[in-house]
């Protein structure tokens, strides 16, 4: 055999041998990109089913309580972790991450927690409505004449879950 026909034996790759490979690592890519999408939405439907259950205690330890409070206190840590509590000495719960992030909102208004901010909510013992709300170191409601406050688990263009607290009576729903 000449060296001139093995120089062309050994060209490289082939359109066919290309296309086979691009084919290949789009499907890989497809496999990863919804593996991803269903570990986000399991995780922020986990973090709402938390938050929604720390949110059932607080209002339930507060009415069934005869003299302390319990608030609850949702913060986000330096590391942008979003941790929720019932009461100061609470178990912390994790209900966001930097890629799972946690907004607290009403129609209008919204506050996405980043490092260092912590929100308070108090129940009324009576009604076990929202009796006061207020972010740490600021002044007055964060919610002024809200019905529904509002924490979004999850991106607000991708999957998310909605839980809603009805300011007037404190009943809990999930979206």
């Amino acid at each position: 055999m000449s060296v001139d026909v093995k120089n062309k034996r050994n060209a490289g790759f082939s359109l066919v041998e290309l296309m086979v490979v691009v084919a290949i690592m789009a499907v890989l890519l497809g496999f990863i990109t919804i593996t991803y999408s269903i570990v986000g939405r399991g995780s922020a439907k986990s973090y709402a089913t938390t938050l929604k259950q720390a949110i059932a205690t607080a209002r339930s330890d507060t009415m069934g309580r005869v003299k302390d409070t319990y608030d609850l206190i949702v913060s986000c840590e330096a590391n942008g972790d979003v941790y929720v509590r019932v009461g100061a000495a609470g178990n912390k719960q994790c209900i966001g991450t930097n890629k799972i992030p946690v907004q607290a909102y009403m129609p209008g208004i919204a506050y996405t927690f980043t490092p260092g901010m912590e929100l308070n909510i108090t129940f009324s013992k009576s009604s076990g409505g929202v009796k006061s709300s207020h972010f740490t170191g600021g002044a007055g409601n964060p919610f002024p004449g809200a019905s529904e406050i509002i924490f979004q688990c999850g991106q607000s263009a991708g999957t998310h879950y909605d839980v809603h607290i009805v300011v007037a009576t404190g009943k809990v729903y999930m979206k």
